[in-house]
């Protein structure tokens, strides 16, 4: 039950049916330029995250630390 009320979280029970719901001036065309633009989006900032974490992984570790040390640096 809690699974299908929350599919449409514009629609209130009982109050506001889905086809009432529903913006006549939100066209296809609207719909498709938006998702296209979300797409592009996200698309962009993976790829700039696996850019980073492939310069950061060829960079390596660094120094080394003992577990004393990660400890160490934990206490308060």
């Amino acid at each position: 039950m809690v699974t299908e009320i929350g599919r449409q979280p514009w629609v209130v029970q009982d109050v506001l049916l889905t086809r009432d719901g529903v913006s006549p001036s939100v066209g296809t065309p609207t719909v498709l330029i938006s998702l296209i633009g979300f797409t592009l989006v996200y698309g962009l900032l993976a790829l700039i995250d696996v850019y980073l974490m492939a310069k950061y992984a060829r960079a390596g570790a660094g120094e080394e630390t003992t577990s004393t040390e990660v400890g160490a640096g934990l206490a308060y």
